[in-house]
């Protein structure tokens, strides 16, 4: 079976300063709330809306930005989506969530035009130099995908 495309990029600033927690094997996960604007006709006004974005990220990456995440900044996420499930009183219940895999930080929140004061590109899923890559693996998050030949097209 082939894996389907799941890549989502969205610019948004932060509705709150970033949680770090950690699961109970000890494995970091970041988590926040983006907020991402944007403009619709409604008739003839122009109508501003917003949708609210939970983003989490994980392991190394979410240990390394988790202080530079705070309320109001501005920041780029590529990630994939991930469908949350469980039980609630009986109900169930779900929610989307991005699992984020790269980050840029566009602006400060002061920054009133989104400019680039601070762009620093973080990519995901770094590991320090002579450390295993695999001891940050978490399997429940981790993207694997599955090539059947040499060439994966």
């Amino acid at each position: 079976m082939s894996e389907d495309m799941n890549t989502v990029n969205i610019i948004g600033r932060l509705t709150r300063d970033a949680e770090l927690q950690y699961t109970t094997s000890g494995f970091a996960i970041c988590v926040f709330s983006l907020a991402n604007n944007y403009r619709r006709k409604k008739g003839e006004v122009w109508e501003d809306e917003v949708n609210f974005v939970d983003v989490k990220l994980l392991g190394k990456q979410a240990e390394a930005v988790a202080q530079y995440l705070t309320k109001g900044k501005q920041i780029a996420v590529t990630a994939c989506l991930r469908q949350e499930r469980w039980d609630q009183e009986g109900s169930k219940r779900s929610k989307i969530v991005l699992i984020g895999d790269k980050i840029e930080f566009l602006g400060s929140k002061d920054d009133s035009n989104g400019g680039s004061a601070e762009k620093k590109p973080f990519q995901g899923r770094q590991v320090p130099p002579g450390q295993d890559p695999n001891e940050y693996k978490d399997t429940q998050y981790e993207r694997k995908p599955e090539f059947k030949d040499d060439i994966p097209f």
